[in-house]
């Protein structure tokens, strides 16, 4: 014979029904025990559970059993296990990638059996148990408290119709008393119940006449109890607390109920005034209620701002520790702002937290990654400065030290743009290479410092130059070719004594060619052909330097981009040309153009000569 009922092929899944079903049948509470409210105050346990462990939970479980309020234990119970079960499923996830990453089939995968989710999931399931089982004796005391009150009912319709007797009134007021004492019943015998017994006691007290002294004063008592619930009911509006104010305002209801009647003129006016009393706290409770929501929904706002500024940090792949450290402080700022603002309204409450845990989390896994493999990186990066160490002490061996400057000042630059290398080795290599350049850098600066004596004395020197040129200039009957014969003189001295100062470069070297132009001028000699013998002396000087052949190579380049520069606008202005020829001003135009176009021609033939100059010297 087959059944129909389900039988759970895995036992964690067969534990989950059971606790889904005992979930279900403790959720059906009276009406009388719920406060449909939104107060903070409703779930009291402020446990942070973002940093707990699965043994955190299990310990916190264990000792939730036994919880005095069964209420506050079931909503904890509910936010632990939403969080527990999102730990057990990463935990899962993580055991599945592991589990694909050693060459393993996604299908093939079972999860182990955790005992930590046993041991959670027992503790909890004993409490489910305890509170059905609580739940149970609740409804059976409400079956024998309703059966109590009813026979309490029986006992005081005896006492109206009996005859008046002395004791007739006490014995009202021991049926009150114990009335009162029974509490809990079913919430659809409450008002029967409750009308009847109001019935029987006007009933009672309209029958009442001999002992009509009593009962006036005993109504005079319950107006005074009545006037005393008045004016606790109005002190209620002081009551910051919502869930304490209409707890309290629900007790003050039931012992008005209680209390008894109380003189006829003055029972609409008591009536009224605590019904006043309670709508006005009723109504001050409904203001607080939305001012809550409104917050709640202000603080759901915020904290969205703050899932969105979180995801933003968590989704960018740094690449430096620094950033890491920088972005992790302000994550932890902005947790500790989340925390500072408040609850949201309660159905997107686990949903918002959810997000931002994911976020933060995502980030905080990147970081771990990112550390794990700069261990990996740490190494690449002291090999590539071992490499930048040997290439810095070739450099500082050159001679050349503006090459060797600009070469160790590149290393440097590629040295900071590398990145850490191990602890161990960090101090050692820095030390080394930073050795390297500072001997270098005071090798050149010694050198600088007396190149700058040398190049005051060739000042001294290009100045004594000067004067010559300014005698031969003052000679009246010299003849051009001794003039000119001087002047080359004057040129290969000039060009042998080297650099002066940077600041009186400029000044000596126009104050020469003012004087050799006017020399030239005045013996009518032939500037240009002076012009090329002064440039091949000059190229000459410069290829007997030690960097000689590097610097001819570098003005040959200058030459030739010129040459380049020139004939590529050559070509342009030769196309264009004809594009002119019918335009309104095309003569002027054209004549303009071919001026321009002699004029590059020219360029281009000095260009060549110079070209030529060079290439004869490198030779």
């Amino acid at each position: 014979m087959t059944s129909n009922k389900f039988t759970p092929e895995n036992p964690e899944e067969e534990e989950s029904i059971k606790i889904d079903a005992l979930e279900q049948a403790g959720n059906h509470q009276d009406e009388d025990e719920t406060l449909e409210m939104e107060d903070s105050e409703m779930h009291t346990d402020r446990t942070d559970y973002s940093m707990f462990t699965k043994e955190d939970f299990v310990k916190k479980a264990n000792d939730l059993i036994f919880h005095p309020n069964i209420s506050e234990a079931n909503e904890s119970y509910k936010k632990m296990r939403l969080l527990f079960d999102e730990i057990i499923k990463k935990d899962r996830e993580r055991n599945l990638q592991e589990f694909v990453a050693q060459g393993n089939e996604p299908r093939n995968f079972k999860p182990s059996i955790d005992p930590l989710k046993n041991d959670f999931y027992a503790a909890y399931t004993k409490f489910l148990e305890r509170r059905a089982k609580e739940k149970e004796q609740a409804e059976l005391e409400k079956i024998k408290n309703l059966k109590a009150k009813k026979e309490i009912l029986e006992k005081i319709r005896v006492l109206t119709e009996s005859e008046e007797k002395e004791s007739s009134l006490n014995e009202l007021k021991e049926l009150q008393r114990q009335w009162k004492q029974i509490r809990r019943i079913p919430q659809e015998q409450m008002q029967e119940l409750w009308e009847t017994y109001r019935f029987l006691l006007d009933k009672f007290y309209d029958n009442l006449s001999i002992f009509n002294e009593l009962k006036d004063l005993d109504r005079q008592k319950n107006l005074e109890s009545k006037i005393e619930l008045c004016k606790k009911v109005g002190e209620l509006l002081e009551e910051k607390s919502i869930k304490k104010s209409h707890i309290l305002l629900n007790k003050y209801h039931e012992d008005f109920k209680n209390i008894g009647p109380v003189p006829k003129e003055f029972s609409e006016e008591i009536w009224n005034t605590f019904k006043t009393a309670s709508d006005n706290v009723i109504e001050q409770n409904k203001r607080k209620i939305e001012e809550m929501k409104e917050q709640r929904k202000q603080n759901l706002d915020l904290k969205t701002l703050l899932c969105d500024k979180i995801e933003q940090i968590a989704e960018v792949p740094y690449t430096k520790v620094k950033e890491w450290n920088s972005k992790g402080k302000e994550i932890e700022d902005i947790f500790t702002e989340w925390k500072n603002i408040g609850p949201v309204p309660e159905s997107v409450s686990d949903q918002i937290w959810k997000r931002f845990r994911e976020a933060q989390n995502t980030f905080y896994t990147n970081r771990k990654e990112f550390f794990g493999n700069l261990s990996h990186d740490k190494e690449n990066n002291y090999k590539q400065k071992l490499e930048l160490i040997a290439k810095a002490e070739k450099s500082a061996q050159s001679s050349d030290l503006d090459k060797g400057s600009i070469e160790l000042i590149q290393l440097q630059e590629k040295w900071k743009a590398i990145g850490p290398v191990p602890e161990k080795y960090s101090n050692e290599i820095w030390a080394k290479f930073r050795a390297i350049c500072d001997e270098f850098f005071k090798r050149r600066d010694i050198q600088r410092s007396a190149q700058k004596e040398v190049e005051k004395e060739n000042l001294t020197l290009k100045e004594a130059i000067l004067a010559k040129m300014q005698e031969l200039l003052n000679e009246a009957d010299a003849n051009g070719e001794s003039v000119l014969s001087k002047l080359r003189d004057f040129q290969r001295e000039w060009s042998k004594i080297g650099f002066v100062p940077s600041s009186k470069f400029q000044k000596i070297r126009k104050a020469y060619d003012e004087i050799n132009d006017s020399i030239l001028n005045k013996f009518k000699l032939s500037a240009e052909e002076f012009k090329k013998n002064r440039a091949k002396e000059h190229y000459e000087m410069l290829a007997e330097k030690s960097n000689g052949k590097f610097a001819l190579q570098g003005e040959e380049r200058k030459v030739q981009d010129k040459m380049k520069a020139l004939q590529s606008e050559l070509i342009t202005l030769q196309n264009n040309i004809e594009f002119f020829a019918n335009s309104k001003n095309a003569d002027k135009l054209k004549s303009q153009m071919e001026e321009k176009i002699e004029k590059i021609k020219e360029l281009i033939h000095k260009n060549e000569q110079e070209l030529r100059i060079i290439r004869s010297v490198k030779k």
